[in-house]
C-alpha cells in the first residue's frame, strides 16, 4: 500500500466525505506528521497533546488495519518507510500538510520555528553530496531560505539553503 497521490496533502477530504481506505491513509499521515511535531515542539504542553493525538490515531489506525487484514505503519515497516519519506525529505523542512485555512495559520509558523530552532542538531548537504552536521545557530522566520548553522570542525557559523538542512531526530 502506497500514501494516496490523488489529493495534494493540503487538500484533505473530511473524514465523511472518505472512502475507508481514504480515511486510513489520511490517518497513517497525521500520525507520522504527529510524531514529527511531538519531537520538534519543545514544550511539555505541546509534548503532551502530541503523545495524546498519537495514541488516538493508532488506535484508530490499528482498528481499521486489523479489521480488513491491512498493513499499516504499525505492522509494516515499508508502509511506514512510504510514509515517513512523503512527509519527512531528505533535506529541507518536512511536508507539513494542513487540514484548513485555521489550521495553517495556527501550526505553519510554530512548525518552521521549531524545526529550525536555534541549537538544534542538523545535517546539511554542503556540496558533492556531502553532508556535514552541525547546529543551528539563529531562528530563520518563516519565509526565509537561509539559516546560519555552526557546522562541526568550522570556526564560525555559515549561512545555508533551509532546502538543504534537515533536523537529526
Amino acid at each position: 500500500m502506497t500514501p494516496l497521490k490523488t489529493k495534494k496533502m493540503n487538500e484533505r477530504l473530511k473524514t465523511r466525505d472518505q472512502s475507508l481506505l481514504e480515511y486510513l491513509d489520511a490517518l497513517q499521515a497525521e500520525y507520522i506528521q504527529a510524531e514529527l511535531r511531538r519531537k520538534i515542539y519543545p514544550k511539555p504542553k505541546d509534548k503532551k497533546y502530541w503523545d495524546k493525538v498519537l495514541l488516538h490515531k493508532e488506535v484508530k489506525i490499528r482498528d481499521i488495519a486489523g479489521r480488513n487484514d491491512l498493513p499499516c505503519i504499525f505492522t509494516d515497516e515499508r508502509v511506514k518507510k512510504q510514509y515517513r519519506s512523503s512527509i519527512i525529505r531528505d533535506t529541507g523542512i518536512p511536508n507539513f500538510f494542513y487540514k484548513n485555512l485555521e489550521d495553517r495559520a495556527e501550526f505553519e509558523v510554530k512548525d518552521f520555528r521549531y524545526y529550525f530552532s536555534c541549537g538544534s542538531e542538523v545535517k546539511v548537504l554542503v556540496g558533492n553530496g556531502r553532508i556535514a552536521v552541525g547546529t543551528i545557530s539563529s531562528n530563520p522566520q518563516l519565509g526565509e531560505r537561509v539559516v546560519i548553522v555552526k557546522l562541526k570542525g568550522d570556526a564560525e557559523p555559515t549561512p545555508a539553503s533551509i532546502e538543504h538542512v534537515t533536523r537529526i531526530l
